[in-house]
C-alpha cells in the first residue's frame, strides 16, 4: 500500500492541505480566491472543495506547509446572506 502523502484537516470554516511532496514556496502569489477541486475516490468525480483562502508556511518545517482553504458551503451561505 502506498504511503499517505496528502493530509487533510479542517476546522467549521476552512480545510488545510499539506502534501509532504510538495514545498509551498513563500513568494508563489495571486492564487486567492482560486477554486479547488478534489476528486471522490469512491465515485470517480470531481467536486468544488472551497476557494484557496492562502498558505500557511512553516519556516521551520517545510513538510508541514499547508494550504489554507475555505469550505464552499461557507462561501455560497456568505453569498446569499449578501444578495438578501
Amino acid at each position: 500500500m502506498p504511503k499517505k502523502t496528502t493530509e487533510i484537516t479542517g476546522d467549521s470554516i476552512y480545510y488545510y492541505v499539506s502534501c509532504k511532496k510538495i514545498t509551498i514556496d513563500s513568494g508563489e502569489r495571486g492564487y486567492s480566491g482560486s477554486p479547488v477541486f478534489i476528486k471522490d475516490l469512491k465515485s470517480n468525480r470531481w467536486r468544488i472543495m472551497g476557494l484557496v483562502n492562502g498558505a500557511l508556511i512553516d519556516a521551520a518545517n517545510t513538510k508541514n506547509d499547508a494550504i489554507g482553504i475555505q469550505k464552499i458551503e461557507y462561501v455560497i451561505a456568505d453569498i446569499y446572506k449578501k444578495s438578501k
